[in-house]
């Protein structure tokens, strides 16, 4: 199909996250260009131009939504309320494709109503290869079977996985007494309002959703706990309920992501829907999940709905990829960029459990901080040394935040008294 114009579209009624869904269209923005002459434009939030009907006010799209951009989401993410719906639909352009940076269920129904093509964007859940991957998905068997030939195969992710697990075991083979979790059931916890954890109707899914699959996992087993890096006061709420869950004293993880994955213990982990899960199972680790992710891998290239095809970051980045989509031959010295390590992650900032394991035990970032350090580090003779050093600048730190707040409340009792005298002096004169 030919397609005459493109619609950046994507969850418009949650404000949260809304920069990273610019950022992706901002990095396809020259190469569709480049491969078919077309504008993109803007998302329609934030009053900037945009590719839908000229009519569309996004400020009526929220009210019929039920409420501002940031209140009402989690109840419209598996489905809009139907005048919502049904403006949304009539303010597509016909001919159209619509490309969205994590589009929800709701949305794909509004397009499949107006019987448009679209184009889901997603970053991979795998995150363990030199760079980020791209995961896209279609409801267009035409699109997906031109695409198909630049997606990634299962073989090079497995690949990927064996680069990193060699690299974390070899490091910690050098650390004999770091702890041991064998056997261990380890649960990985999400971040409070994950939208993979909504339910049909708008309620986020829990822990005790699922207790008596958790008790029968669990039975005979050590129940450990891994907590969301920004779980915060919610990681602390879901131990407990698994703590009276299953009746175990549940032990706090602190291992790093990867780390926990590649480690030669035998052990297994469990969850509601953390990409975490996904990933175990390129380390040889077994994982199940209560709810499907929302970004599955197809690398069975199975057709439309049967999970997001994966490229990789410079073939998304590329000319080729957007003219297969359009439908368009690929000009002759078209844009290619070339793959370099961590591209995308370094132009997203978009690191998670990937730079940790890069940073620790290395020795090159190590000699890097004793080269660079204000403070002269003592040469390390390991990691023990290194931390002991670490800590004894963090209580210099923390000793001098004591001594500057000891003096600000000192200045603020000054001031409480010399207020009052300069004002009858002033009153005075």
């Amino acid at each position: 199909m030919n397609y005459e114009r493109i619609v950046c579209l994507d969850d418009l009624t949650r404000a949260e996250f809304w920069p990273a869904k610019d950022f992706i269209y901002d990095l396809v923005r020259a190469p569709i260009l480049f491969a078919g002459g077309l504008s993109i434009a803007h998302s329609p939030r934030n009053g900037r131009r945009h590719n839908l009907a000229g009519s569309f006010d996004v400020r009526r799209f929220l009210e019929l939504a039920g409420g501002d951009a940031g209140t009402q989401w989690a109840g419209n993410y598996h489905r809009l309320p139907p005048a919502a719906h049904a403006y949304l639909a009539a303010a597509i352009p016909r001919g159209a494709l619509v490309i969205g940076y994590e589009m929800t269920p709701g949305l794909k129904q509004v397009l499949a109503d107006a019987g448009c093509d679209h184009v889901d964007i997603r970053i991979s859940p795998l995150r363990f290869g030199a760079d980020l991957h791209v995961g896209l998905s279609t409801n267009s068997p035409g699109i997906y079977r031109r695409i198909v030939p630049l997606a990634m195969h299962e073989h090079e992710v497995v690949a990927e996985a064996c680069q990193m697990a060699a690299q974390i075991r070899y490091r910690r083979r050098y650390t004999p007494d770091a702890p041991r979790w064998d056997d261990a059931l380890v649960w990985v916890g999400q971040t409070q309002h994950d939208a993979s954890l909504l339910a049909d109707d708008g309620r986020f899914v829990r822990a005790p959703d699922a207790a008596g699959a958790i008790v029968q996992a669990a039975e005979g087993r050590r129940l450990v706990y891994k907590p969301h890096p920004y779980a915060g006061a919610f990681g602390h709420e879901e131990r407990a309920q698994l703590a009276r869950i299953t009746g175990q004293d549940i032990p706090l993880c602190e291992l790093d992501a990867y780390e926990l994955l590649a480690m030669d213990d035998p052990l297994s982990l469990i969850g509601i829907s953390s990409s975490l899960l996904q990933e175990a199972t390129y380390f040889g680790k077994s994982a199940s999940w209560f709810r499907r992710p929302e970004c599955v891998p197809d690398f069975e290239f199975a057709g439309p709905g049967g999970g997001h095809l994966h490229v990789r970051a410079h073939v998304f980045m590329g000319e080729a990829l957007w003219a297969a989509i359009l439908d368009r031959p690929t000009r002759p010295h078209a844009l290619c960029l070339p793959p370099r390590p961590n591209h995308l992650r370094e132009l997203h900032n978009a690191w998670w459990g990937y730079s940790t394991t890069q940073l620790r035990h290395s020795n090159f970032h190590r000699e890097a901080v004793q080269l660079h350090a204000p403070v002269p580090v003592a040469p390390a003779s390991g990691d023990r040394d290194l931390s002991a050093a670490l800590a004894s600048e963090r209580q210099r730190v923390d000793e001098l935040r004591l001594e500057v707040e000891g003096l600000k409340e000192a200045l603020r009792v000054v001031l409480r008294h010399a207020a009052p005298r300069a004002a009858s002096e002033f009153t005075a004169a």
